[in-house]
């Protein structure tokens, strides 16, 4: 990360954490950085930062006239922008751990080994509309293919990267493509259209996880236990999530989505405590798997 970006980044987590402050209260706290230099920020250079963070994140960074206090401005725009949110984010974090040298070792973060290979490459190709030759060996599979895909959109999802696109040889079909098991990756001199008005969210909409399959949207009820109740009310499953009856020992949440291979993992990772209600074909395919796992322990 560049230092002019770090101090973008600076001056959004300082405004931001204090609520509001003069310039003469971001330079006391400047002073006390780690990316102090030894000078005071300048009115003039101050204010270039604003319009640079303005134009780079869509924050705005407003002084109130009268007393010269600078906050930042409720963006609803920004708020919906998961993207821009999520490099903000990142970028925080980024900058906080390298003011937290001391204590390092008392901070553990999660590796996403796919971020490492070939994600910058998917997403230049994205920029420029190229397609990609790839040489893919999935996990199901024991022997590697050769695909010319279009690169639609990428997504994280449990510490894995995957893109989405389309292989020339199934032009119809959507895929989805981890990461880490692209072994090779070259760009092509072919480029591709993406589709008006396509949506990532949309194509998305319905699922749990990452794969989009031919199954069907329906309402599904649940119902949470004990303190996974709170889990779910604070990091909801789904966007579709509502909570219908709340007890004292127990929620009951319903869902408009997919009842997908990644619904029932997620529904069966979280042991006793979630029970599938509703509706009956899929609590009986969450009970047939929940039989072969018995056999295992017999």
């Amino acid at each position: 990360m560049s230092k002019l970006l770090k101090r973008y980044i600076w001056l959004i987590d300082t405004i931001s954490r204090a609520g509001i402050l003069t310039l003469e209260g971001i330079n006391s706290q400047w002073c006390d950085s780690t990316h102090y230099d030894g000078k005071d920020i300048p009115p003039r250079t101050f204010h270039d930062h604003r319009e640079a963070i303005d134009e780079l994140f869509g924050i705005r960074i407003v002084c109130n006239k009268s007393n010269y206090q600078y906050s930042i401005e409720d963006n609803k725009e920004f708020k919906r922008n998961d993207v821009k949110r999520w490099l903000l984010e990142t970028f925080s974090v980024s900058n906080m751990l390298c003011e937290s040298e001391k204590i390092k070792d008392r901070i553990v973060v999660e590796d996403v080994p796919s971020a490492q290979t070939h994600l910058t490459d998917i997403i230049y190709a994205m920029r420029q509309n190229v397609k990609i030759s790839i040489c893919y060996h999935p996990y199901d599979g024991d022997r590697q293919n050769e695909i010319v895909a279009s690169p639609y959109f990428i997504k994280m999802h449990e510490r894995r990267w995957y893109m989405y696109g389309k292989p020339d040889h199934r032009k119809d079909e959507m895929r989805t493509y981890a990461l880490d098991c692209i072994k090779r990756l070259t760009f092509t001199q072919e480029t591709f259209t993406l589709p008006s008005g396509f949506s990532p969210e949309e194509y998305l909409c319905n699922v749990v996880g990452i794969r989009k399959d031919a199954t069907l949207p329906c309402t599904i009820r649940i119902k949470a236990y004990g303190k996974h109740a709170k889990y779910l009310q604070s990091l909801p499953l789904h966007h579709s999530q509502q909570e219908v009856e709340t007890h004292k020992d127990y929620v009951i949440f319903t869902y408009w989505l997919c009842p997908n291979d990644e619904f029932y993992q997620e529904i069966l990772a979280q042991r006793e405590y979630i029970e599938i209600l509703e509706p009956a074909y899929v609590r009986r395919k969450a009970k047939e798997i929940l039989l072969k796992i018995e056999k295992y322990y017999k």
